[in-house]
């Protein structure tokens, strides 16, 4: 019995040693992005669905950040001949960590919105969260700046005692119909 104990708590602290690297973001780090992923949704075939995904090593670990375009059902009936108009995109960051969000995309004028953002979700193990955030902050493209929609939750790995930083997930839609996702 005392083996097994001993044993669980040995796995349990090795566990945690190694989920510490993923929590360490300096507060220099949240001013550039790590990793993020890109694509023209205007150099897709917007009536079928797409998945974008790039793996990278994270502090040591191995992580993925996803874009996921699901086109809406106006958008399927058109062909490939039809410019981009309409669709869902779910962007995602996996690996010890997980953080995912979806939003609504549209056309308006020669500019791109992003509404409705929902689905927001975070996990890791033994991991406490709170002030989860999912917020557009700015709904339409300009030529100067790109629509973005920013997640954030407050991560904390065993109440605090160990580590507690910030997570962040953001996308932004730009006046040429660039989507770029990125985690930092």
């Amino acid at each position: 019995m005392k083996n097994k104990i001993m044993s669980l708590t040995l796995a349990l602290i090795m566990c945690l040693s190694l989920s510490i690297p993923a929590f360490a973001v300096s507060a220099e780090d949240t001013n550039n992005p790590s990793e993020s992923i890109s694509v023209d949704i205007q150099s897709i075939d917007t009536t079928r669905p797409h998945h974008y995904s790039k793996t990278f090593n994270n502090n040591g670990e191995e992580a993925t950040i996803e874009l996921i375009y699901e086109p809406s059902v106006q958008t399927r009936s058109g062909s490939s001949e039809t410019p981009a108009s309409e669709g869902t995109i779910t962007t995602m960051y996996t690996g010890v960590i997980s953080m995912s969000f979806k939003f609504d995309l549209s056309r308006s004028g020669s500019q791109w919105k992003i509404s409705n953002a929902r689905d927001h979700t975070y996990s890791a193990l033994f991991t406490n969260f709170s002030d989860p955030s999912l917020k557009i902050t700015r709904a339409v493209s300009t030529n100067s700046y790109p629509a973005e929609v920013n997640s954030s939750v407050q991560a904390s790995l065993v109440a605090e005692v160990i580590y507690s930083t910030t997570w962040l997930l953001s996308a932004t839609v730009s006046s040429d119909g660039i989507i770029t996702t990125y985690w930092n």
